[in-house]
């Protein structure tokens, strides 16, 4: 890091806020936290959007299963009442439920390629959200040794003036 001019550094060493507010800009860290910090939120809308989506999924495979058990009710419903004679016979109750079964089948594997890409965004975020969190660590740790250092500095440099 550059020397700072004497006047400035005695105005820091008494203002920590502007003082970490210099020494983010001057180490670079504040755009390593905006890059790091824009890349997190992306990945917490994709955990997001992916979890909608799953929601979704099971929210029509919950629809479509009470279709099929609504047909089936119906089936024997009219068994019960009709005797002999049913309104839905077995056959046409079966071809009923066929394009809900594929529906069903088209659902799972629609969840099942999805769940992985969950997982890994949220995994992938989960990192990020750490290494921010290390790197927030190690600029605090950074900083206060650069304070402490510019503290001493201005500390000097009034005792050799006065």
């Amino acid at each position: 890091m550059p020397d700072l001019p004497s006047d400035l550094t005695a105005h820091l060493a008494g203002d920590p806020c502007r003082a970490l507010d210099v020494y983010a800009t001057m180490a670079g860290k504040r755009e390593h936290f905006e890059r790091s910090s824009k890349l997190l939120q992306e990945r917490i809308a994709k955990v997001n959007d992916l979890g909608e989506e799953l929601q979704s999924i099971r929210k029509t495979g919950r629809l479509v299963k009470s279709k099929l058990a609504q047909l089936g009710q119906t089936e024997h419903s009219a068994e019960s009442t009709m005797g002999e004679q049913t309104l839905l016979p077995d056959e046409a109750a079966g071809f009923l439920t066929i394009p809900y079964v594929q529906e069903l089948g088209r659902l799972k594997e629609e969840f099942q390629s999805t769940l992985p890409m969950f997982w890994q965004a949220e995994a992938e975020m989960d990192r990020l959200e750490s290494q921010l969190q290390a790197d927030a660590a190690q600029m605090q740790k950074d900083f206060k040794s650069w304070h402490s250092q510019l503290r001493k500095r201005a500390k000097k440099a009034n005792q050799g003036g006065s």
